[in-house]
């Protein structure tokens, strides 16, 4: 994993209807950062885990992408999933 995906690829994973916006889709995964942060399990400086991708400026979010610092990390616990 790169760490991107494209917004279409969340449609067919997520299997939502083509109107449906994705607005408010990294919002948990924000809520559970900053939650990690007010309990001091993570500092205050973290890098952001997940954010949207904007092709044109405001608007439909073109896709989403995991910090490159997390991705090695998200690869690995993949990887132990699999076995």
């Amino acid at each position: 994993m790169d760490g991107r995906i494209e917004a279409l690829s969340v449609y067919e994973i997520c299997d939502y209807d083509d109107d449906r916006s994705l607005r408010g889709f990294t919002r948990p995964i924000k809520r559970i950062s900053g939650n990690l942060v007010e309990q001091g399990a993570i500092p205050d400086s973290a890098v952001p885990v997940l954010t949207a991708e904007y092709e044109n400026g405001p608007g439909r979010a073109s896709g989403f992408k995991v910090h490159p610092l997390l991705v090695p990390l998200i690869n690995d616990l993949a990887d132990d999933d699999e076995q």
